[in-house]
């Protein structure tokens, strides 16, 4: 039961800002019968400004979390002067504190921004990782280097939040970083890092292609995975790459195209009479992972055709795959 319940009148935020009394104005925020109510106090102790803010510090620490959430948010209307204390609340060891913090600093938006920056070079990791993840919330372009720089963090958690950062932006300057982030020892950062490339999109593809020759084995699988799930579906040049020389690349082409699916399937089809080879063999076996079976008289088709002795075994073989789960199916 908030402080006002106990009272029949509604708390006069009118006079309590008049008479500037914070502490007031901060009991009026757990006043749940009108929420009318808490949002006026909100926006007067913004109006306060500069004698507002140690108390409204203090009072992210509070057991409520709408006082805390309301808190913060009159911390975002005060702004510049409350900056300082804002950070040094980010170092704070209750992890609501901080994350309201952040989120004060976001409301404050593109101002924050320069002191956002300067705190990702902060000794304390827990500023390093919330100035990340409030700088991703603002999206501004001018926090987009200082992020891929703490991509390289010794911490787990700050490098997971600068990714988490840089999704928001989706910026292509991010996709050769975020690649290399794949192979992160962290699976979290991994995973991040792979679904910021998929929200990306086309600007990643040709990045994502070149990265199926990569040494590292949880960089090409990955690479792979987002060229599948990009939504602009690249077939087509994921299907010119299939002459890569590089035999990881076709590889990894040919894992994309099958998780792609059907969508995938009338351009593997016509690679089936294609003059290079490689894309002809990459074509078939998508189309016997894929198991359709109106790709099988297409096969079938050209398995007779086929000149190259090698192609032809690949195709061959595709082809009585197809046929033998075709028959487990009846």
């Amino acid at each position: 039961m908030g402080i006002f319940d106990i009272f029949k009148s509604t708390p006069n935020i009118e006079m309590l800002e008049k008479n500037k009394d914070v502490k007031g104005l901060i009991k009026a925020l757990k006043y749940k019968r009108d929420e009318k109510v808490i949002w006026k106090a909100i926006l007067a102790l913004g109006n306060i400004g500069e004698p507002a803010i140690r108390p409204l510090i203090r009072s992210l620490k509070d057991k409520d979390p709408d006082v805390v959430f309301a808190a913060a948010l009159s911390l975002g209307k005060i702004g510049d002067p409350a900056f300082e204390s804002l950070i040094n609340a980010l170092k704070d060891k209750n992890g609501i504190v901080r994350r309201d913090a952040a989120l004060a600093l976001t409301t404050i938006g593109k101002p924050a921004v320069p002191h956002l920056i300067k705190s990702l070079k902060d000794e304390d990791i827990n500023i390093r990782k919330e100035a990340a993840r409030a700088l991703g919330f603002i999206e501004d372009k001018r926090a987009v280097d200082p992020l891929i720089k703490i991509l390289k963090d010794r911490n787990t958690g700050v490098r997971l939040g600068a990714i988490i950062g840089l999704d928001k932006m989706k910026d292509s300057r991010t996709v050769e970083p975020l690649i290399q982030s794949l192979n992160d020892k962290d699976w979290g950062v991994r995973a991040w890092a792979l679904k910021t490339l998929i929200d990306i999109g086309k600007p990643a593809v040709k990045p994502l292609i070149n990265s199926l020759k990569d040494k590292n084995v949880n960089v090409r699988m990955a690479s792979a995975i987002a060229l599948a799930n990009i939504r602009e579906r690249p077939v087509n040049l994921l299907i010119h790459s299939l002459h890569n020389k590089d035999v990881n690349v076709r590889i990894g082409i040919v894992i994309a195209l099958i998780s792609i699916g059907k969508p995938a399937e009338k351009y593997l089809i016509n690679c089936l009479t294609n003059e290079n080879a490689d894309i002809r063999a990459g074509a078939s076996l998508a189309l016997e992972k894929i198991r359709d079976r109106k790709a099988m008289k297409f096969i079938f088709k050209n398995v007779k055709a086929e000149k190259n002795e090698l192609v032809w075994k690949v195709i061959k073989r595709d082809l009585e795959n197809m046929m033998i789960k075709a028959e487990e199916k009846k």
